[in-house]
């Protein structure tokens, strides 16, 4: 998956609403044409993105732990203490676990 920066806005939009999805509803709840109607895009939009549940899946999940790891290092950045850096990761651990 490209980083964050490089999607498309349509893209990014299926993967934002793919992730409260799977947050909510899990694996089962995740379905193109779904996602299609929650976001008022055509089917055909999404299909060109996805050919599979299993890729939005995987892209999804991807995208979300992209994200959880890129707000360690931003919060953690410059503090050379391990304990600090280390309760920084339980804390953005659990805040990731929770949303």
């Amino acid at each position: 998956m490209p980083a964050k920066k490089d999607l498309s806005a349509a893209k990014e939009r299926i993967l934002v609403e793919s992730e409260k999805i799977l947050g909510k509803k899990g694996i089962s709840g995740l379905e193109l044409k779904n996602i299609a109607n929650i976001l008022k895009l055509a089917p055909s939009t999404i299909n060109y993105h996805y050919t599979s549940s299993e890729d939005l899946i995987f892209d999804t999940t991807l995208y979300s732990y992209t994200k959880y790891v890129q707000s360690i290092i931003d919060d953690s950045e410059g503090i050379l203490d391990p304990e600090k850096v280390l309760r920084i990761w339980i804390k953005n651990t659990f805040n990731w676990t929770v949303s």
